[in-house]
């Protein structure tokens, strides 16, 4: 499983929170024994930051998995920090996932194989 987290306003999260975050401290209920973060991308043109995630474990049939239960709001974030959000952001999530069974690969290798990246 592969989820992509794609968070709005990227200058004022980053002012706020940073790139390199710890993400059990600003998601709520994220296991991090759990979930790899690979990569991190900030889109200038879009103003968005990206974070792509890969679950450690292959799901069972019908498994449920959690990704974070919410958001939480840093205690070190200033007024001016919240200010620059300028009311909200979003957070938009992808989740993908690919069929293990019968591939002759694992899952990382085979997402790079469908999409490249």
């Amino acid at each position: 499983v592969r989820v992509t987290v794609t968070i709005s306003d990227a200058t004022a999260w980053l002012n706020a929170v940073g790139l390199d975050i710890n993400m059990s401290e600003v998601f709520a209920g994220f296991d991090e024994t759990k979930w790899n973060n690979i990569s991190k991308t900030i889109e200038g043109e879009t103003d968005t930051v990206t974070y792509v995630l890969y679950y450690n474990e292959k799901l069972a049939s019908e498994e449920d998995i959690t990704l974070f239960t919410g958001v939480n709001i840093p205690t070190s974030l200033t007024q001016a920090q919240a200010a620059e959000f300028d009311g909200s952001f979003t957070i938009d999530v992808l989740a993908e996932a690919v069929q293990t069974k019968n591939v002759g690969t694992n899952a990382y290798e085979a997402f790079q194989t469908v999409y490249g990246n």
